[in-house]
């Protein structure tokens, strides 16, 4: 028997649909009259935030639920060139230039090449993937607000910046949970790793018996990197 109870969240591709209507309208405001170079700048910003965190959100918990169910070749498409990735690439190169920098007209046209790449990604999800996916067998309500839920809580650790050179599936692509704190005896030990490690790569977490750990090439919150045990 079907179960009755309703389910607690939000669906995930309503989840992700409010998110893209969100990024439509701060790029609406952008464009938009009254607009100083600093308040762009702001704005600008803001919106490469969030549409990094979304991205990230949607690697760690949609898009595997794609591979899964409709196959790699509809999962690859979404992530690939004409997808993520491009978009990151673009976002990437927006977040190292400045309108102080670089003039107002040419990081608007950044933005705006990025955005364009983006509402075609959009237009992809909502008119193909997201009813081809909900038509399939097993993709029900209690479903997709179980993805909801995972969805929100990506979000909550996710990127913040692009960062197009990061693995984009599982299991590379998921932030370790935070680590409790260093305990006393192992302060001196794993300031000494980060003293012999110099930059790269870097001690990001102590705590317990767990010893330091070190992300391989990027600093920890990055997004999306392997970990190997340094003590």
């Amino acid at each position: 028997m079907a179960s009755t109870d309703v389910p607690t969240h939000q669906s995930v591709i309503t989840m992700i649909n409010q998110d893209h209507a969100n990024f439509k309208s701060m790029w609406n405001e952008y464009n938009g009259p009254n607009m100083n170079n600093e308040m762009k700048q702001k704005l600008g910003w803001a919106l490469i935030r969030e549409i990094a965190m979304h991205s990230s959100a949607e690697e760690e918990v949609m898009y595997p639920e794609i591979r899964k169910r409709l196959g790699d070749e509809a999962a690859d498409h979404l992530l690939g060139h004409d997808g993520h990735q491009k978009i990151k690439d673009l976002l990437y190169e927006a977040n190292n230039m400045t309108i102080e920098k670089n003039g107002e007209a040419a990081y608007t046209a950044k933005l705006d090449e990025a955005m364009k790449v983006l509402y075609h990604h959009i237009s992809d999800e909502e008119s193909k993937t997201w009813p081809t996916f909900e038509a399939l067998p097993g993709v029900d309500a209690d479903l997709l607000s179980h993805l909801g839920t995972k969805f929100e809580s990506a979000k909550g650790h996710a990127v913040t910046r692009p960062h197009p050179w990061a693995p984009n599936k599982p299991p590379l692509n998921l932030t370790p949970p935070p680590a409790p704190p260093p305990a006393p005896q192992q302060q001196h030990q794993c300031a000494a790793v980060a003293v012999a490690t110099a930059v790269e790569p870097v001690v990001v977490q102590t705590g317990g018996s767990g010893g330091c750990w070190r992300v391989l090439g990027m600093p920890y919150g990055m997004g999306g990197w392997a970990f190997s045990r340094q003590a």
